[in-house]
C-alpha cells in the first residue's frame, strides 16, 4: 500500500507531464485554454469632424469616463464602466453571440453585434445628440 507521500509524488508526476509540452516545457493555463475571453477597448467622445483614417481616439476625440458598456448574451449581462482615459475590461465571457452597447447621458446610444471566439478589443466613438432640433408646439 502506498504511502500518502508516495500518492502525492504520484500525482504531481501526473499534473506535471499533463502540464508540460512535448519538450518538457510547463505551459500556464491562459483565458483562452479555459473557455473564457475578456472584451476590451476605448470609447471616445466626438469633438469635430472626424478622419476616417485615423479610428477612434484622433486628435478630435477625447476619452469618455464613467461611459456604461454592457454585454449581453444567451445566458448573462454583463456590464462596466470606463476608467479616465475611456478604456473598459469585460473578463469572464464565453464563445458566442453578443450585443454590445455603450451609454452615456447626452450622447448617442453605440451598439454592434459580435461574434467572440477568443478576446477581442472593440473601440467605440459616440456622437452628441442634436439638441439643435426643436419638436413642433403641439396644440390643444
Amino acid at each position: 500500500m502506498k504511502s500518502t507521500s508516495q500518492w502525492a509524488a504520484t500525482l504531481a508526476l501526473a499534473l506535471g507531464t499533463a502540464a508540460c509540452g512535448s519538450n518538457g516545457s510547463f505551459t500556464a493555463p491562459t483565458a483562452e485554454m479555459s473557455g473564457s475571453f475578456a472584451l476590451s477597448g476605448r470609447v471616445v467622445e466626438a469633438t469635430g469632424p472626424h478622419p476616417s483614417a485615423n479610428g477612434p481616439g484622433d486628435q478630435f476625440d477625447r476619452p469618455s469616463p464613467g461611459t456604461r458598456v454592457e454585454v449581453s448574451g444567451e445566458a448573462y449581462v454583463r456590464s462596466t464602466f470606463t476608467d479616465s482615459d475611456g478604456r473598459y475590461v469585460i473578463d469572464g465571457l464565453t464563445a458566442g453571440w453578443f450585443r454590445i452597447s455603450v451609454q452615456k447621458p447626452g450622447y448617442q446610444t453605440a451598439s454592434t453585434e459580435i461574434e467572440l471566439l477568443n478576446a477581442q478589443q472593440m473601440d467605440f466613438r459616440l456622437s452628441e445628440i442634436d439638441r439643435t432640433r426643436t419638436r413642433p408646439a403641439r396644440e390643444y
